[in-house]
């Protein structure tokens, strides 16, 4: 089994710690300060300065909440990106296990020419047992296989 991860060069931490950064450079006070000075009458009073009152209102109250919507499904998406190598990671893990898994049953076919009838009802439980552990294992496999898949069109939606 090979896995494809869609996600595996990315650094989780630091996209997610730029993206914090971006939402911070965005600095609703300043552009609040802005609009008060030209608010006050002895500052400015002409045409201009309604215009470009309104336009730092606009950028205030518009722009900067849709770039902070915009940054909050990203930090979703990192959320998501996240859980996905996480799944990946153990999907690494179960592979790992089932391999084990395999030359063990393997084993038990190889063991089988004894002839002594106790020994064998021994190994055909072990080996039912080691059976049932491959599925159990494939189907962890498959479940966080489709998981990841879920995961990775949420992360294309919301980009």
């Amino acid at each position: 089994m090979v896995f494809n991860m869609a996600f595996e060069s990315i650094n989780v931490s630091k996209l997610k710690s730029s993206i914090i950064a971006c939402k911070r450079a965005l600095d609703h006070s300043k552009t609040t300060m802005l609009i008060d000075d030209l608010s006050n009458s002895n500052v400015w009073q002409s045409d201009s300065q309604i215009i470009l009152k309104r336009s730092l209102e606009r950028l205030n109250n518009e722009t900067y909440k849709k770039l902070e919507e915009k940054l909050d499904s990203y930090l979703t998406a990192v959320s998501y990106i996240e859980q996905y190598k996480n799944l990946a990671e153990e999907n690494k893990n179960l592979q790992v296990e089932y391999s084990k898994l395999k030359v063990n049953l393997y084993h038990f076919d190889q063991g089988s020419e004894r002839n002594q009838v106790e020994m064998l009802v021994i190994d055909n439980m072990e080996k039912t047992i080691v059976k049932r552990q491959i599925d159990v294992v494939l189907s962890k496999i498959n479940e966080n296989s489709n998981q990841m898949e879920i995961l990775k069109n949420k992360v294309i939606n919301l980009i």
